[in-house]
């Protein structure tokens, strides 16, 4: 069930091993990339291989990789990233009703592999509060 609309989150994909969801902002930024083959690679990855795999494990580090983590209220949230050349989509793992669902909080255009500060921080500001914000979704 794609486009659900809860607060500044929207599902976008879902699967029978996953689904991901949105942030408003995180769209708008995506918007402004204007790259739409990059774009379109990683919202490929994202509903093809993420919604679809069942072990994680089987997607390519240079399209999804754990990005390390940030502490907010007490509590660590990991970070992740989906990338295609220039474009990451960063977000969170985690769930929602026990299935497995991708939280996409950032997207950014940039041209080293490493996430900057300022981004990883914006990402963990976004995602502190999904647990309230989407029924029975847990980090």
């Amino acid at each position: 069930m794609a486009d659900m609309v809860l607060g500044s989150w929207k599902k976008i994909y879902d699967g029978p091993h996953g689904e991901v969801w949105m942030h408003d902002r995180c769209m708008k930024e995506l918007k402004k990339v204007n790259e739409p083959r990059m774009e379109a690679r990683v919202k490929s990855c994202m509903k093809a291989k993420f919604c679809q795999v069942e072990n994680l494990g089987d997607l390519h580090k240079k399209e999804f990789r754990s990005e390390g983590s940030r502490k907010r209220k007490g509590k660590n949230i990991p970070l992740h990233a989906f990338k295609s050349d220039q474009l990451r989509i960063y977000g969170s793992v985690g769930s929602v009703s026990y299935n497995r669902a991708f939280f996409a909080a950032v997207a950014i255009q940039k041209k080293d592999d490493k996430l900057d500060a300022n981004d990883a921080d914006t990402c963990a500001n976004r995602l502190q509060d999904i647990e309230t914000e989407i029924k029975n979704a847990k980090l």
